[in-house]
């Protein structure tokens, strides 16, 4: 307790422009401004505000940025209706800011949340992965409504034709009978182009139309492989994220078979496909997700994708499956 008193005075003497609001925050006295002004508060208006005596006199230790801030103010005038993320007055004169934090705004938004100058926005793993699913299901919701329209096209010429049929004497005419089949015939080839879609994302998954359509298709072709006889095998399921001996699963070995896919996605050379039998962490995140399959205790009874390096046989299972040996 005593370091800790130490440390937190060393820290406090480091202060050297102390305001002058005693025991109200800055969200507090920004929200009175912004009762009085009917705007919210800029940032230099709330330092001038904060670091100036309730006399009108400036804190001895901020009349040097105060002073500053006004000259700006004065001097260029266009800062003064900038965003603290397009570099307002306050960012001319005190310079950017340290991650985590933003000055005279608290302790909520950090610079990258306000698109400061100079701040780095990092997105989690999980996120840009979902980011990315979502962007493939866009791209193939629009061209499953550009197929839809082509269809809808055809059909209205092929009813147009039908009301207003060009006879002959005979009451028959060939070359409308050659159009009409012309079109269906069409129909008929953008349905067939559809069926394959379908059929693909509903392999390996039993999920619905919506979930289904959340699931990225890659079409790769792979030269013939022979028998895979890794199939059947019982193995344990390592984290892909540190720390890595942590086991997440138990399951069995489906195919190592680079041409398979799971989910429409092909496995590859790195990865086996892997049905999960029984779950050690559930909430552990897949090295793919599928549609609503985010996490392995999602992902029981159903294949997933799994790298090689992380599977182990298990052992255990292994020793039961072959039985008491000769002699006991």
């Amino acid at each position: 307790m005593i370091g800790r008193s130490m440390r937190g005075k060393a820290n406090r003497s480091k202060m050297t422009q102390n305001h002058t609001s005693g025991s109200k925050s800055h969200a507090r006295v920004g929200y009175e401004m912004c009762e009085e002004l009917g705007r919210p508060a800029r940032r230099y208006e709330l330092f001038i505000k904060m670091h100036t005596h309730k006399n009108g006199v400036p804190h001895k230790e901020a009349e040097t940025t105060i002073n500053a801030l006004k000259d700006v103010v004065k001097d260029h005038p266009e800062l003064i209706e900038k965003s603290t993320g397009e570099g307002d007055v306050y960012f001319h004169v005190c310079g950017p800011e340290k991650n985590r934090y933003v000055r005279i705004v608290g302790l909520g938004p950090t610079p990258a949340d306000l698109d400061m100058p100079g701040a780095k926005k990092c997105t989690s793993t999980r996120l840009q992965m979902e980011i990315e699913a979502h962007q493939q299901s866009e791209k193939k919701v629009e061209a499953l409504e550009s197929r839809l329209d082509n269809m809808q096209q055809l059909l209205e010429k092929l009813l147009q034709q039908q009301q207003n049929p060009s006879c002959t004497p005979n009451g028959y005419n060939n070359s409308n009978h050659v159009s009409q089949r012309s079109l269906v015939e069409q129909l008929e080839i953008h349905d067939d182009d559809m069926e394959p879609h379908v059929e693909d994302e509903q392999d390996n998954m039993n999920l619905s139309d919506d979930e289904n359509m959340i699931i990225s298709r890659h079409t790769i072709v792979f030269p013939e492989e022979p028998h895979d006889e890794e199939s059947g095998r019982d193995v344990i399921l390592y984290n892909v994220v540190r720390p890595y001996n942590l086991p997440m699963a138990k399951g069995t070995v489906q195919t190592t078979k680079p041409s398979s896919s799971v989910g429409g996605i092909p496995l590859g050379i790195q990865y086996c496909e892997v049905v999960v039998n029984h779950v050690f962490v559930r909430d552990a995140i897949l090295p793919h997700p599928y549609g609503i399959l985010k996490s392995v205790g999602d992902a029981r009874g159903r294949s997933i994708a799994w790298p090689h390096d992380k599977v182990k046989d298990d052992m255990k299972s292994s020793r039961q499956s072959k039985g008491p040996g000769f002699g006991t």
